[in-house]
């Protein structure tokens, strides 16, 4: 009985390991607008993390019902040197932005 509870405390702990270093960059990121604009169908942004999360100049795609949003949100963060938030899982070769806010979290 008592290998069987260390067993399970074991296979708890690995899960709990391995689902909070999967998710460790998901989430808010504030960013440096490098670029942004459409191309091959799609709208891009290229951010720069402040602080890490992911990698420079990485590119992203604005979620599909908010493209024309996010888009005049990047062009106006770039017009006026200021930052973005956005919430991003992070996953593929263009992650998706879920949602992006124009200046500085309080």
């Amino acid at each position: 009985m008592k290998t069987r509870k260390r067993f399970l405390v074991m296979v708890a702990v690995v899960g709990m390991v391995a689902l909070f270093a999967a998710s460790a960059h998901a989430g808010w990121h504030l960013c440096t607008v490098v670029q942004v604009g459409p191309g091959w169908g799609n709208t891009y942004v290229r951010l720069t993390p402040d602080g890490g999360g992911f990698p420079d100049n990485q590119w992203f795609r604005p979620r599909s019902d908010s493209v024309k949003e996010m888009l005049a949100t990047a062009l106006t963060a770039m017009a006026n040197g200021e930052k973005v938030l956005i919430n991003s899982t992070l996953a593929g070769d263009y992650p998706e932005i879920k949602a992006m806010y124009m200046g500085t979290p309080p």
